[in-house]
């Protein structure tokens, strides 16, 4: 996991979306996000590991999950665990690239018929109208910018938690 600072405008080269000027986020490298990354009361959350877990019996919290491809590839597993994330009370902000096969070959051609399935999934209809989703306990959020869906929420810069970007 990176994190970045305030000057930094985009996660990516590639980035269809941007954090808002004046937030800072971090970046989630798939591995975490496999293993690491959970729902608790609706917020996402990184449980503290060694002396931090000891002490406070937490770790990082987060608002939402911005996901936002590099390509239109992606490992299956990682739609999976967004899915079960958004099941499972999370919010998460799509970009607007599509994922449409897996990153590797492995299982292929189901792997690519997983991702796409998935996609439909979480992205919804390409020729939807674009907005808020309820999946399971969370949302999915598609067509709006982070900094839109925060100030929705009620959230005021000053108050609002770090960002969760998972660049894939």
């Amino acid at each position: 996991m990176y994190s970045r600072a305030l000057d930094r405008t985009n996660w990516s080269e590639r980035a269809t979306l941007s954090p808002g000027k004046g937030r800072t986020y971090d970046l989630l490298t798939t591995e975490v996000l496999l293993h690491r990354l959970e729902v608790r009361e609706g917020r996402l959350v990184l449980p503290a590991s060694g002396e931090d877990a000891k002490e406070t019996g937490d770790g990082m919290h987060y608002r939402v999950l911005v996901v936002d491809p590099d390509d239109e590839a992606i490992p299956p597993a990682a739609l999976r665990k967004i899915a079960a994330l958004v099941n499972a009370g999370a919010t998460v902000i799509l970009g607007k690239r599509r994922p449409d096969r897996s990153t590797g070959l492995a299982g292929y051609p189901a792997c690519d018929e997983e991702v796409q399935r998935l996609t439909s999934q979480l992205w919804g209809d390409p020729a939807a109208a674009t907005g808020t989703r309820p999946i399971g306990r969370g949302s999915v959020i598609t067509g709006a910018t982070v900094d839109n869906v925060l100030r929705e929420a009620g959230e005021r810069p000053a108050e609002l938690d770090r960002l969760l970007a998972n660049a894939v």
